[in-house]
């Protein structure tokens, strides 16, 4: 059986693999060893500190007021920044690219966290397709393969037509199609990684224990919480740059859509994040929280079974002894139940400890936070709040 985990452990090495050659990640970590926050000013000063300088150059129409930039551009009156441009460039597109390399060092190193505390166990026989790919390491070697490619043909056809339905016809427009391509690639990219994620997962079996005083305070299943959270990042994100998006029209794809079905149907995609955000919620939150639940519950049921048993045959002890003695408060009695009282009492203490634990994979206060802070449903409420605010502004 250890050799089978070894084996399937060693094979899952190519699937990670996708993590660790993520090529943003190889040139800029591994090769350049740069720090993540350098990465995230890099990539902020090449989207927006960049375009802005090219804008100036070429003499395009600047916003002169904060007013000016909170107004969405139209054809007839372009300029930038603008409050699209602040979303995308300055905040959207280069967090996302961010996160792809954030996520490449952070999701192996929490896979192996639970690896490393056995609360995921390999299973051994499912008829699950990545189980199939991962017990055969050739299929493992080219899973890992594609998805590394995929992403990239995915930004480049995304790329093209964004070039057919909005022709560059300057510098700031040809360097915008090549941030277009690296915003495309980082979100599918990352989408990659959180799939990849959840599909390996969903070939481990969860093993929890019962750990009252774990320095996570989630009885080792911190991990979990952590990767839901930097799911629901991703989600926000996406959400954020949507909202914006159709305030602005939509993009060259939502657009195509458009002036296909002449209507906006791709609004209806934004189910996708109800769904993602219930998918996720179900197998990195509520999943580990069922298992340690249900542990918690047996434990309980066992647990107050016996300490009744133990408790009925005390008292029973005791009554006997009562009615032998003579003195009803003599020392000797006290004296020959006390530490079977203290056993109870402690007894009791731990049940109370057990069925008042955190059974979920995240602190509570934590987990109230992010369900309304970090809920990617908000943004979808930002083209309302635009709309007003432009309402106002004469």
């Amino acid at each position: 059986m250890d050799q089978m985990n070894v084996g399937q452990t060693h094979r899952f090495q190519y699937l990670l693999r996708t993590y660790y050659n993520e090529p943003l990640k190889y040139i800029l970590v591994r090769r350049l060893r740069l720090p993540l926050p350098l990465i995230g000013f890099l990539f902020a000063f090449m989207y927006f500190g960049v375009l802005l300088i090219l804008h100036e150059v070429t003499g395009h129409a600047s916003p002169s007021t904060l007013e000016d930039v909170l107004r969405v551009p139209s054809a007839s009156s372009y300029y930038y920044p603008n409050v699209v441009a602040i979303v995308y460039d300055l905040i959207g597109n280069p967090l996302l690219l961010l996160m792809l390399i954030f996520f490449g060092l952070y999701i192996p190193q929490q896979i192996e966290q639970l690896e490393q505390s056995k609360l995921i166990q390999p299973i051994s026989s499912s008829p699950k397709l990545i189980h199939r790919l991962v017990n055969r390491g050739a299929s493992s070697r080219l899973l890992a393969q594609i998805l590394l490619i995929f992403p990239l043909v995915v930004a480049a056809g995304a790329t093209a037509l964004g070039v057919i339905l909005w022709p560059p016809t300057d510098t700031p427009g040809n360097y915008a199609v090549f941030l277009s391509f690296l915003g495309h690639y980082g979100q599918i990219a990352v989408f990659v990684q959180l799939t990849l994620l959840l599909l390996i997962l969903n070939s481990y079996t969860l093993t929890p224990g019962l750990h009252l005083r774990h320095p996570d305070g989630c009885s080792g299943l911190a991990p979990f919480g952590r990767l839901g959270l930097v799911a629901y990042l991703y989600l926000f994100v996406l959400a954020l740059k949507g909202a914006i998006g159709t305030i602005a029209g939509g993009t060259p794809l939502q657009q195509l859509i458009e002036q296909t079905v002449k209507s906006s149907a791709w609004i209806y995609s934004w189910v996708f994040f109800p769904i993602a955000c219930f998918f996720i919620f179900d197998q990195l939150l509520y999943k580990p929280h069922c298992a340690l639940r249900d542990l918690q519950r047996r434990y309980l049921l066992k647990a107050g079974t016996e300490w009744n048993r133990y408790h009925q045959r005390l008292s029973t002890s005791i009554i006997r002894s009562v009615e032998e003695s003579q003195d009803l408060l003599s020392d000797r009695l006290e004296l020959q139940f006390d530490d079977d009282l203290k056993l109870l009492e402690i007894w009791d203490k731990l049940n109370q400890d057990v069925g008042h634990m955190n059974i979920w994979p995240i602190p509570l206060r934590t987990l109230r936070v992010i369900a309304f802070f970090a809920n990617p449903l908000i943004p979808i409420l930002l083209p309302f709040i635009v709309e007003t605010i432009t309402n106002i502004i004469p």
